[in-house]
C-alpha cells in the first residue's frame, strides 16, 4: 500500500510518502524505485531529495498514520520522481535496448565504412520515432554531426517512445498509454487494466463492478526495473522483509546474466536450486512472458525447494529433440515436477515412447521417482535391473537380440497404457523364454501399482549391453 505523509520526520529527515510491500505489485515497485533512487544518489551526491529510509517491522509507536503495523516499508519524497530523471535512468538501465545509444557509438567512432553506414540506416528504420525525426535524411558518413544533434535534441522523446513500446520493456508490463499518469481508476499493469470504454459490469464479484479491485499508483511505472531481463521474466516476492526482497532479486538478476545460452525458465529453476542463502521460506514468484498479456504466479514451497536442492547427479541429464520446435530439457522438467510436487511417471513414459535407448537418463528418472514415492526401496529396483541385464546377456549370447527388443517394446506399450495385467503376462513369458527367473514378479502380482517402478527399471535394463562396471560407477540419485 501507498500512504501520503504530512510532516513526517524520521532520523531528522522529512518524508512525504510511504510504500509497504503488501502485495507483489508494491514489492516490485519498491525494488524498481530503490534502483532509481540509488542511481540518482550516485549521480547527484549532494541532493538530499533522493534520500530514502527503510522501515523494518513497523511498530505501533513509530508507525506513520494509517501505515500497516508489523510490516516493512520505504520512506521517500515524491519530488524525487520526475519524468526526465526517470527517462535518463531508463536509458541507462535498458541501454542494450536504446537504439539511439547504439547509433551514437558508431557516430563517435569517426570511421564510417559501408557496413557502419548501412547499420545506422537500418537502426533508424527499426524505430518509428527515429524515422519520424530523420525523415528522408539518410546517414551517408558525412552528416554525423547532424545526426548527433538531432538525437540529443530529441533525446527524451526517443527514450520515452522506445521504452513505452518496447515488447520487452514497458508495454510488456503495463498499458503503454498510462506511462507517467497519476493514479488511475484501474491498475496500469497488463492483465489488471480495464478499458473504460467497454462494459465493466462483468469485472467484479457477482457482477458488481464496484467489487473489482484495481488500485493504481504512479510508482507502478518502476515495476519493469524489478523483473529480470529475460524472455520469460521473473520477480521473487519474498516480502517478509525488504532487505531480503532486494537481496533475492539482485541475486536473481546477477545469476541469470551468468547463465548465457539457456532458456529463461531453466536458468531460473537452476538458480532456485542454489538459493539457500537468501530463500529459506515459502515464496511467491511472479513471471511474465512477452507473448502473454497476463502475469502468472508460481508458489514455491520450502518443502519442495529443499527437495529440489537435494537433487544430485541431475546435471548429467540431457536435452532431447521432440520436433523442430520443441526440445525436452530433462533437468528443467525434473525441477518443474519437483516444485509442483508432481511425480515423474509421465516424464518416464515420454522418454520410453520417444527415447527408449536413453538408458542412464531413464534410470536416473526412475530412481528419483522411487525416492519421492517412498513406497519401495532402491534395492528392489537394482535387483529388477540385474535380472534385466542377466536376460539381455543370456539372449545376446544366444544371438536373440531382436527378441529382446520385441519384448521391450511390448512392455513399454503395456506400461504406457497402464495395463498391469499385460505387463505381468509379458514378463512371465520373457522369463520362460529366457530361462531366467524374474523374482520381482511376486511384488507385481501382489500390488502392481505400488511396484510399477520395478517393472519400469526392469524394462529399461532390457537390451543394455554395456559393461557392468560402467553401471556400477554411475552415482545413485539422492533426493
Amino acid at each position: 500500500m501507498k500512504f501520503r505523509l504530512e510532516n513526517y520526520i524520521f532520523d531528522n529527515c522529512k518524508y512525504d510518502t510511504l510504500i509497504q510491500p503488501t502485495d507483489w505489485r508494491y514489492s516490485a515497485a519498491i525494488v524498481g524505485l530503490i534502483k532509481y533512487l540509488e542511481n540518482w544518489q550516485k549521480e547527484e551526491k549532494n541532493n538530499q531529495i533522493f534520500k530514502y529510509e527503510l522501515l523494518f517491522n513497523i511498530s505501533e509507536k513509530d508507525r506513520p498514520d494509517e501505515a500497516i503495523k508489523d510490516f516493512d516499508g520505504i520512506l521517500y519524497n515524491s519530488d524525487a520522481i520526475d519524468e526526465e530523471r526517470f527517462l535518463l535512468f531508463t536509458e541507462t538501465e535498458f541501454e542494450d535496448d536504446m537504439t539511439h545509444r547504439s547509433i551514437l557509438k558508431i557516430l563517435d567512432s569517426n570511421d564510417f565504412n559501408q557496413d557502419k553506414i548501412k547499420s545506422v540506416n537500418e537502426m533508424i528504420k527499426s524505430k518509428k520515432v527515429l524515422k519520424s525525426i530523420f525523415g528522408e535524411v539518410k546517414f551517408d558518413g558525412t552528416n554525423a554531426d547532424f545526426y548527433k544533434q538531432e538525437i540529443e535534441k530529441n533525446r527524451f522523446q526517443i527514450i520515452k517512445e522506445i521504452f513505452s513500446y518496447g515488447k520487452n520493456l514497458y508495454s510488456n508490463y503495463c498499458n503503454t498509454n498510462l506511462l507517467f499518469t497519476d493514479e488511475n481508476p484501474h491498475c496500469r499493469l497488463v492483465g489488471y487494466n480495464v478499458d473504460e470504454n467497454r462494459k465493466t459490469k462483468f469485472l467484479g464479484f457477482c457482477f458488481d463492478k464496484d467489487s473489482f479491485v484495481g488500485n493504481d499508483i504512479k510508482e507502478f511505472d518502476f515495476i519493469p526495473f524489478a523483473f529480470t531481463k529475460t524472455f520469460e521474466s521473473f520477480f521473487i516476492n519474498n516480502n517478509y522483509d525488504i532487505k531480503n526482497l532486494l537481496k533475492s532479486n539482485n541475486e536473481l538478476v546477477e545469476g541469470l546474466e551468468d547463465k548465457k545460452g539457456e532458456t529463461s525458465r531453466y536458468k531460473f529453476l537452476s538458480l532456485l536450486k542454489d538459493s539457500k542463502d537468501y530463500i529459506n521460506f515459502d515464496v511467491e514468484v511472479i513471471t511474465k512472458k512477452r507473448d502473454r498479456n497476463i502475469y502468472e504466479t508460481l508458489l514455491v514451497r520450502l518443502e519442495r525447494l529443499e527437495a529440489l536442492r537435494n537433487l544430485n547427479n541431475i546435471n548429467y541429464m540431457s536435452s532431447y529433440k521432440i520436433n523442430s520446435n520443441y526440445w525436452l530439457n530433462l533437468q528443467q522438467e525434473v525441477y518443474e515436477h519437483c516444485l509442483n510436487n508432481v511425480l515423474l511417471d509421465d516424464l518416464i513414459e515420454k522418454m520410453f515412447k520417444n527415447f527408449s535407448t536413453a538408458f542412464f537418463d531413464i534410470r536416473r528418472l526412475i530412481r528419483i521417482n522411487v525416492i519421492w514415492k517412498g513406497e519401495i526401496t532402491l534395492k528392489k529396483v537394482r535387483e529388477a535391473e540385474k535380472q534385466g541385464y542377466e536376460i539381455t546377456k543370456k539372449l545376446s549370447d544366444m544371438h536373440r537380440l531382436n527378441s529382446i527388443n520385441s519384448f521391450k517394446q511390448k512392455l513399454i506399450s503395456a506400461l504406457v497404457a497402464h495395463d498391469g495385467d499385460r505387463v505381468k503376462d509379458i514378463i512371465l513369458k520373457l522369463s520362460d523364454y529366457s530361462g531366467v527367473e524374474c523374482k520381482f514378479i511376486y511384488d507385481l502380482l501382489e500390488d502392481f501399482e505400488s511396484n510399477r517402478d520395478i517393472a519400469l527399471a526392469f524394462t529399461n535394463a532390457l537390451g543394455y549391453t554395456e559393461n557392468e562396471e560402467k553401471i556400477n560407477n554411475e552415482v545413485e540419485e539422492n533426493v
